[in-house]
């Protein structure tokens, strides 16, 4: 007997956020302009609202926003959110951060905060540029 994994919809409440307008005015404005302002505070909203309207070329500039705008400050989040919409690209560029900047985010704990899957991915890598440097 196969049992088959139930899917749950992906709840998304806008109604209380105190952003809304300026995620749903970015939104509209991009399907009717092909133009997306893109800020700190709005883009991982407005990611979340593209996924959950498959609105994929503009989830694509969201993810591409956040890559170039990944920083320590904002990393635990961003790792989150990769983490639960499977955003590979953002996915790898937290990664090469926490590669990167491993003794900084160990001193401030927020390695403890990032979804262990990405330092399971930092750790194999790590690993295997380790092999790859020494060739026996």
């Amino acid at each position: 007997k196969s049992q088959t994994a139930k899917l749950t919809p992906l709840k998304v409440d806008f109604s209380n956020h105190p952003n809304v307008w300026i995620i749903f005015k970015a939104f509209l404005k991009y399907i009717y302009c092909d133009e997306v302002d893109f800020s700190d505070d709005s883009v991982l909203d407005l990611f979340v609202l593209c996924n959950k309207w498959l609105k994929k070329d503009l989830e694509h500039e969201c993810e591409d926003f956040m890559i170039e705008t990944l920083t320590m400050e904002n990393v635990v989040e961003r790792a989150q959110v990769a983490n639960q919409f499977g955003a590979t690209r953002l996915t790898n560029a937290i990664i090469q951060l926490i590669i990167e900047n491993k003794i900084e985010m160990e001193k401030s704990h927020d390695l403890e905060k990032i979804p262990p899957v990405f330092l399971v991915k930092a750790i194999y890598q790590l690993q295997k540029q380790k092999e790859d440097a020494d060739p026996e």
